[in-house]
């Protein structure tokens, strides 16, 4: 045998144990895989039909260190995380330390090099699930953490105004512009640590907090809002709210005019946090409705806040946050009589009676129907009168096809027009809002014909007229239509003109207004350049309005706010 293939054979055994050395080693021959190292954030959520989110987030430095106790409210739980760069074999040994003590079903959902979920269904009061060589995570079934606010000075006036649907916005405060701090006040014992951080204040005791304030001046608006977060705040066995932040609105403390007699309007102290004030027929009381919150997306609606102030007693939350887009001279508010009052959410009107303190539904839309459009109470004849919209699209175009109905004093139908008007988008993302008046002398009802918005009056006799332009005030015999295109996108002046209509007559249309029209109750007013123009009825003319520079809001109900001279 040759000296070389002697060599050959010889080397065999040592580039055999060469290539054994040098093998990379498998996980299965690595330590056993942690659950602690090898996930980088840990998810808590949960979910119903109507919704669902996180609730709690833990990043890898925050993995508990004995055990972990958390809340659920809904009947569906998930645990969630992060893998921090673990391969496949890793990942497969990971979820095979997973362990549920307790009555509740889990599934592995979306398992991938990303992370992956526990989907938990069928849950007991209360179960324990185990993550590898974390401590145990105890889930245990509770209602929501429940807070109240309160203000630091007992003297300060303030509107509080506290949710009761996780739908909504849960919590507002309406506070005096400069006010710095405000206190939330838990339901439970809260865990006082500083971990995970919290918004900037002090624990007073184990369930209040004292929030500081970032307390902005309003400058050329009378408001000014912001949030703060309650996510961090947990109760010391795990509970947690299911809102999630304060919408905080601070306002001026100037007291709300008469447009017409410049008096004061309301004896409240927190007359300044209303955007309305309607009265009852007798004045006795009134209803003050503030903007709470706002939607989502493109919503055309606000959430309002309703409270019914009476003398000499402390003020009546009605509704603390709904959803409306009916308004009616800037306020979603109608007086039925001196006792009952009406207002609206998406699909149902609503009574309130003052002297029950309870609610009822008056008017639910029908299938297919998608809103409330617009209603209006006819006190004279004891009626009430809804429109209701549905969105079509037919040949490439779209609308939003309109139902009216007419109700009885019980609220039992009378009559239903199916169809009874279109009305197309207005600025891109709403549809156009056909109002509702109604008078002594009758009921005026707007609606769109060949893109353009006319009115109906119906008098009570039966006799019917209809004029060109949309009904913005009806006052006795007078009433006021604004004409003009319908603003199919933002931008751009939109021609506008005014025509009084007056019992027995023809509309007359006004002289050419100096700007862009604004109603004010009975006040016609043109804006143009920072100026203000009003109109005159009697003389046909747009005077300069002489309190111009000193008006701070204006409110389509017919009241406004002074500057500080």
């Amino acid at each position: 045998m040759s000296a070389s293939r002697r060599l050959s054979q010889s080397s065999l055994p040592y580039r055999k144990r060469a290539r054994r050395y040098l093998r990379p080693i498998p996980e299965a021959d690595a330590k056993p895989a942690s659950f602690r190292s090898g996930i980088r954030e840990l998810r808590f959520g949960e979910s119903d039909k109507m919704q669902g989110y996180v609730f709690r987030t833990l990043d890898g430095n925050e993995l508990p260190e004995r055990l972990y106790e958390v809340a659920r409210h809904m009947d569906e739980f998930s645990i969630g995380w992060t893998w921090s760069d673990a391969g496949k074999h890793r990942r497969e040994e990971l979820l095979q330390q997973i362990q549920v003590e307790g009555k509740a079903s889990m599934r592995i959902q979306g398992e991938n090099e990303h992370g992956a979920s526990l989907s938990f269904s069928d849950m007991g009061d209360s179960f324990t699930v185990i993550l590898g060589n974390l401590p145990a995570i105890m889930v245990t079934r509770m209602e929501p953490l429940g807070i109240k606010m309160e203000t630091a000075n007992s003297t300060t006036p303030s509107l509080l105004l506290h949710g009761d649907s996780p739908y909504v916005p849960r919590l507002a405060a309406l506070l005096p512009s400069g006010e710095k701090q405000l206190i939330v006040v838990f339901s439970e014992d809260m865990d006082t640590s500083r971990f995970p951080q919290l918004p900037a204040g002090t624990w007073l005791d184990a369930r209040r907090y004292r929030l500081e304030l970032r307390a902005d001046q309003p400058g050329g608006s009378d408001s000014v809002m912001t949030s703060v977060t309650l996510m961090p705040f947990r109760s010391a066995r795990g509970n947690f709210m299911d809102g999630d932040y304060i919408n905080i609105h601070w306002r001026l403390p100037e007291r709300w005019r008469d447009i017409s007699t410049g008096e004061t309007v309301g004896w409240s102290e927190r007359d300044p946090f209303y955007d309305s004030i309607v009265f009852s027929p007798d004045r006795s009381r009134y209803a003050g409705a503030t903007i709470a919150g706002y939607p989502d997306g493109d919503g055309d609606g606000r959430f309002y806040g309703l409270v019914l102030e009476e003398k000499g007693r402390p003020p009546k939350v009605i509704e603390p946050m709904v959803y409306s887009a009916v308004l009616q001279d800037g306020s979603p508010v109608q007086w039925v009589d001196n006792d009952r009052l009406l207002y609206a959410d998406y699909e149902q009107v609503f009574e309130y009676s003052i002297g029950s303190g309870r609610k009822r539904t008056v008017f639910t839309i029908g299938k297919g129907e998608h809103r409330v459009h617009a209603f209006a109470y006819d006190r004279y004849a004891n009626k009430l009168y809804v429109l209701s919209h549905r969105y079509e699209s037919k040949d490439g175009q779209e609308q939003f096809s309109i139902d009216a109905y007419v109700l009885d004093r019980e609220y039992r139908q009378l009559e239903r027009i199916e169809r009874w008007t279109v009305t197309p988008f207005e600025y891109g993302y709403r549809p156009k809002r056909l109002p509702i008046r109604v008078a002594e002398q009758g009921v005026y009802r707007s609606f769109v014909r060949d893109g353009r918005v006319f009115t109906q009056f119906e008098a009570r006799g039966g006799r019917k007229a209809e004029a060109q332009g949309e009904i913005v005030y009806v006052d006795g015999n007078l009433a006021l239509l604004l004409d003009g295109p319908i603003p199919g996108d933002l931008g751009g002046e939109i021609p506008q003109a005014v025509s009084v209509w007056q019992k027995g007559s023809e509309p007359i249309e006004a002289a050419k207004a100096p700007g862009l029209i604004r109603l004010y109750a009975s006040r016609i007013v043109a804006e143009k350049d920072g100026k203000r123009y009003v109109y005159d009825i009697q003389s046909d003319s747009w005077d300069a309005w002489e309190e111009e520079g000193s008006i701070l809001h204006l409110s389509p109900s017919g009241m406004y706010k002074k500057t500080k001279k």
